[in-house]
Order: C-alpha cells, then sequence, then structure tokens
C-alpha cells in the first residue's frame, strides 16, 4: 500500500490548517506531484483509491499520467474538517483556543475541534476507509489523500495506539509504503519525504 500526500496548496505554504476547505494544487504542487510520478511507479500500482478533494484528485491524475491505473474516489479519505481553526496557523489557533489545541494535542478521541469534526468520528472513517483499502486484491495500491488521514491510516495498519498520531509529519508529495499480509499485521517499508528535506520541521502541522 502506498500512502501518498498531496501536493502543495496556497494555504499549505502558509502552514496554515486545511482540512475541508477544498483547494486546487498550486504551480509548485503540481511539479511536486509531477516529481512523485517516478517513485510511485517503480512501485507499479495496479489500482487507486483517492480522497475527493481537489488537491487528492488533481494530485493523483498528474502522477497517474496516462496509465490505465483505476481510480475510486473515497469519501472516507477526505482530511478532517478543523472547523473555526481553518486557513489560521498553529500560533493564531494557539492563541485564540489554547485549551482546546491541548485536548487535540492530546488525541483525546472525545475532542471535537471547534465548528469541526469530533476525532473520533475522524479515525472511525478512516478505520472505514482502511478496511476497503486492505480487501483490495491488487498487489499493489496507490492511495491519495492527507496528512491526517495518513498519519491514522500508519497507526491503524501497525497497530499503534492513536496517541503516537503526531509523530509521523508526512510532507506534502510525500510516499508511505506499507507492505500488508493476509495475517492483518503490517511493516512500514519505505518512506520517500518529497519536497520536504529529512529533519525539516517546515509543513509539520500543514494538513
Amino acid at each position: 500500500m502506498l500512502l501518498l500526500r498531496h501536493g502543495e496548496t496556497a494555504l499549505n505554504a502558509l502552514r496554515c490548517f486545511v482540512g475541508s476547505t477544498d483547494l486546487p494544487l498550486s504551480a509548485k504542487g503540481r511539479r511536486q506531484a509531477a516529481a512523485a510520478a517516478r517513485w510511485v511507479r517503480a512501485y507499479d500500482p495496479v489500482c487507486c483509491f483517492t480522497s475527493p478533494l481537489r488537491r487528492c484528485v488533481e494530485t493523483g491524475k498528474i502522477v497517474l499520467g496516462r496509465s490505465a491505473v483505476q481510480t475510486q474516489i473515497l469519501p472516507d479519505l477526505r482530511e478532517i474538517d478543523f472547523g473555526a481553526w481553518e486557513g489560521k496557523n498553529f500560533a493564531q489557533v494557539q492563541t485564540a483556543y489554547s485549551s482546546a489545541v491541548r485536548r487535540w494535542l492530546k488525541f483525546d478521541m472525545t475532542f471535537r475541534i471547534p465548528g469541526g469534526e469530533r476525532l473520533g468520528d475522524f479515525v472511525a472513517r478512516v478505520r472505514r476507509a482502511a478496511t476497503q483499502i486492505a480487501a483490495s486484491p491488487a498487489p499493489a495500491t496507490l492511495v491519495v489523500t492527507h496528512g491526517g488521514v495518513i498519519r491514522s491510516l500508519i497507526c491503524q495498519f501497525l497497530g499503534l495506539p492513536m496517541r503516537h498520531y503526531a509523530v509521523f509529519v508526512p510532507s506534502v508529495a510525500s510516499l508511505t509504503a506499507i507492505d500488508l499480509f493476509p495475517s492483518g499485521k503490517a511493516v512500514l517499508t519505505g518512506l520517500v519525504p518529497g519536497d520536504r528535506p529529512l529533519g525539516s520541521r517546515n509543513g509539520a502541522r500543514n494538513k
């Protein structure tokens, strides 16, 4: 299973929270997607699942190009709805919603982002998507989605507690490879950092 985060959007470049806001890729984001294509094609995926949001659909089209890979849109792969936090950077959110941010960082499953989505509901729908993806008979499956969804999928497939969600920071256009086994076990087998240099904190909070 190949987890590809979409390329950059205008708000990602400003390090803002971008969840339900349906933005297209920026010019840089389209270049990032084109650069990621060679890594994806090396795995030769035969099917693709994508979030319905434009930044993911566009990324998938660029990466797959003229290939015959079938693409299916999964609504459950959309990013978490950040509600009142959409379009704001972390400093702005922390100043206005300090107590809420503390609960979010602890990944309190009962916490609902102001005006947005409950963490437990987000995890539940990503789990539904994970079940559908894992059931695919394809030897290699591409999943084009968002940073928060990738974090959740990694924890779910590797059997990690969701509190470890924050230790994974998939940068824009990054690729995470996970091998799934019939036993239900999974192993993280590859990481391509995308447009962010290894060790950089740039974009850590972008979704």
